[in-house]
């Protein structure tokens, strides 16, 4: 432990006492610096100060662990933190006794957080402790299915301005663009997070014209379209968020919003003193991680705990360049305001030394990323200056090597394909140069020279757009490679086989569902069989055909085999009893409990083991049945809409893969994925591909101008294109 040798900048961060805010860059230590901060604070011995070569000091007055609470962005930087924590905890003086009360430190996320003190302190707050979470899938469904109620209801009695808003967009959306319900859904969030600004431009009946007018100066389009809309989803929202409340009250249940939403409220009520006083006496520290990434509502949370005394020690670490989850909420502004809050005590800090790459290459992020931010915060600086972040440079914190060095691979001019085509040709080349070849890195556990590994390279892309051509060209390599988070569980075929049986017993009546039951290894029909069985009975339901010609005396004929027509006819008979015996479990049983019935019944998984290379498809069905297993108090139509939005997002269910990082494989991830993560060898692909492009039919509020529907290019004013022109800002920043 002694030999951990700690920079000034991480001597400071671990013996300060004052509310700290860290900005800790990247590769620059940031967990083994909170991680040595617990250390310190339970009073053991770790490491020593780099410049006196001196241990630190103990300190004064040490702390326990159930004193500790540190919130993670993530579950997976939760699990991180306390598994870097255990390790440290091993290996010191004390670990036979700390071991076993590393559980009792409240470390996770926020919404952990929230939820274990709404519980712990339910009847001072006066609220049920048994409520139920709903995790982010289940409450986008269930709240669309109470936005639809809503809009039908609105439509049957004759509403123009609902018929208007659906006019301009559809009633559910699609992959490229949102629709009334998802509209409805953004907006009410809007109204919950903010709803202090809503009042600034909104009256008892709707949107203040007048106002706005104020507000948007030159701009005289008020009466367009795009405002009309927007009052009416201001309208709708204001109901569905009514209904919503009372939705959760009724079913004693929080989604992930009111977690912190009812927390800060509730802190700030009447039995908010009680709680709060019981919560500075549990907690010496509280470490929020990810700072950048916090609303305001969490701002308000941590500071309603640690701004008071006697109260825990915030200790906020972050760095906001790396701040990209505004669609989340997350505000710049907020880190800038507690920046200067802090800054008047002396409670910024900031890690600068870079220990993941050498020197050059820290020298060429200073100069690309110097210039972007720089430029982006001389913009920020007229329109939004507290969202303004300027850059630091890093300092290397390894020493130079020959071997290290910035390539630029450049592709032949072509087309879209042909150029990702030749992209992928010389990242393929250069890797199998590299491993082939037998070049030498430096390995990041020893020091120590030695050979090129697969394992040793990873390849980063912003999107997946093109990724197929660097799969196509790595396997036709013989090059092994993982693919982190993707493809999705629904792009599989024995997924996709399975759950077009569940959308079937949604709606026996489905012709395409029964077609596809129909012709997948399920039933494994002809599909001469098939348009002859809907000759033969065009007017009813294909099932109900199927069932008409299993009662015929003939079979059609199979030129094949004269033993086919045997097996189809048997075939077919086993899978509408099955479909049958299906409909009648599915209201009484569970929902994983089905899907095993099914493929129980139809043999499936023999299938797959004849097919061969059955290891991956059969990992697939035991992850969906787990995730099933989640979900099995919901009805069937409920899951398949959470399902639905499980496949619209990139951080859906992933594939049982037949690698892992962990084996001697290329790992190919996107940039957001790869975060805290490090390779000897990294590519970065993709990155001709523009960051921005500007929005249409998108609502949104500006804090200053009000709330907007983006119009169409041709149909923009010039407040439009100011708002237009903020957001992108924003973004970059």
């Amino acid at each position: 432990m002694a030999e951990l040798a700690w920079t000034d900048e991480q001597v400071a961060a671990i013996l300060a006492l004052d509310d700290t805010l860290l900005v800790a860059n990247a590769g620059t230590g940031k967990t083994t610096t909170v991680v040595g901060k617990v250390l310190w604070l339970l009073g053991l011995p770790y490491g020593v100060d780099a410049t006196s070569g001196k241990p630190l000091p103990r300190c004064p007055d040490p702390c326990t662990l159930a004193e500790i609470a540190a919130i993670t962005f993530t579950e997976k930087a939760a699990y991180d933190l306390k598994r870097k924590l255990r390790e440290a905890i091993e290996q010191s003086e004390r670990a036979a006794q700390l071991r076993w009360q590393l559980d009792r430190a409240s470390i996770g996320t926020i919404h952990s957080f929230c939820g274990a003190l709404l519980r712990e302190h339910a009847l001072r707050l006066d609220i049920d402790p048994t409520f139920r979470v709903l995790d982010q899938n289940e409450s986008w469904a269930a709240q669309d299915e109470l936005i639809r109620e809503l809009l039908y209801e609105r439509l049957a009695s004759g509403s123009e301005p609902v018929q208007r808003l659906l006019r301009r967009m559809r009633m559910s959306g699609s992959d490229f663009s949102s629709g009334a319900v998802d509209t409805v859904r953004c907006v009410m969030k809007d109204l919950r997070w903010h709803q202090a600004r809503h009042q600034e431009w909104a009256t008892g009946s709707g949107l203040d014209r007048d106002r706005l007018r104020t507000l948007a100066g030159e701009w005289d389009g008020l009466d367009d379209a795009g405002i009309q809309v927007a009052d009416t989803l201001i309208r709708l929202a204001r109901e569905a968020k009514r209904c919503w409340e009372s939705w959760l009250q009724e079913e004693n249940a929080r989604d992930f919003d009111s977690l912190i939403l009812d927390l800060r409220r509730l802190l700030q009520g009447s039995g908010g003193n009680a709680a709060l006083e019981g919560v500075r006496r549990r907690f010496r520290i509280l470490i929020i991680d990810e700072f950048q990434d916090t609303d305001v509502a969490q701002r308000d949370i941590a500071f309603q705990i640690g701004r008071n005394v006697p109260r825990p020690q915030l200790f906020l670490v972050g760095d906001p360049k790396q701040s990209i989850y505004r669609f989340r909420g997350a505000d710049v502004s907020v880190w800038n305001g507690v920046s200067q809050e802090l800054d008047r005590i002396g409670g910024c800090l900031a890690l600068s030394r870079n220990f993941r790459c050498a020197p050059i290459i820290v020298d060429f992020v200073n100069a690309a990323c110097g210039e972007a931010i720089g430029s982006t915060a001389a913009a920020l600086t007229a329109e939004i200056p507290d969202s303004r972040i300027d850059y630091a440079d890093l300092e290397p914190g390894v020493p130079p090597s020959s071997h290290s060095g910035v390539e630029w691979l450049i592709p032949a001019e072509g087309t879209v394909s042909e150029v990702r085509a030749s992209a992928a040709r010389h990242v393929v080349a250069r890797i199998r140069e590299l491993v082939k070849g037998r070049e030498t890195i430096s390995d990041p556990d020893t020091g120590e020279r030695r050979p090129c590994q697969y394992s040793d390279i990873g390849v980063l892309y912003r999107s997946r757009t093109g990724l197929e051509y660097f799969e196509t060209a790595l396997s036709e390599a013989g090059i092994p490679y993982w693919l982190a988070g993707a493809p999705h569980l629904g792009e599989r075929q024995e997924i996709l086989d399975v759950l077009n049986v569940l959308r079937l017993l949604g709606n026996p009546r489905d012709d395409l569902r029964a077609l596809g039951f129909l012709r997948s290894p399920l039933v494994c029909l002809r599909d001469e069989v098939i348009a002859r069985i809907r000759q033969q009975a065009p007017r009813v339901p294909l099932l109900t055909a199927a069932r008409m010609a299993i009662e015929r005396d003939d079979w059609f004929e199979a030129p094949e085999s004269p033993q086919l027509a045997h097996i189809e006819r048997e075939a077919l008979r086993r899978g509408l009893e099955t479909v049958q015996t299906l409909l009648d479990l599915a209201p009484r049983v569970a929902l994983d409990e089905l899907v095993e019935e099914l493929l129980e019944r139809t043999g499936y998984r023999m299938h797959l083991l004849l097919a061969g290379h059955a290891e991956e498809p059969l990992a697939n069905l035991q992850s969906f049945l787990h995730f099933c297993g989640g979900y099995r108090e919901l009805e069937l139509g409920t899951f398949l809409e959470i399902w639905d939005r499980w496949s619209s997002q990139d951080l859906g269910i992933p594939q049982a893969p037949l690698y892992s990082k962990q084996d001697e494989v290329v790992t190919l991830t996107t940039v957001h994925a790869a975060k805290g993560l490090e390779w000897p060898v990294v590519f970065l692909v993709g990155v001709e591909k523009k960051l921005w492009s500007d929005p249409t039919n998108k609502y949104w509020t500006d804090r200053d101008l009000g709330p907007v529907l983006n119009a169409k290019k041709a149909e923009r004013g010039p407040r439009n294109q100011r708002l237009v022109e903020r957001d992108r800002l924003e973004a970059q920043a």
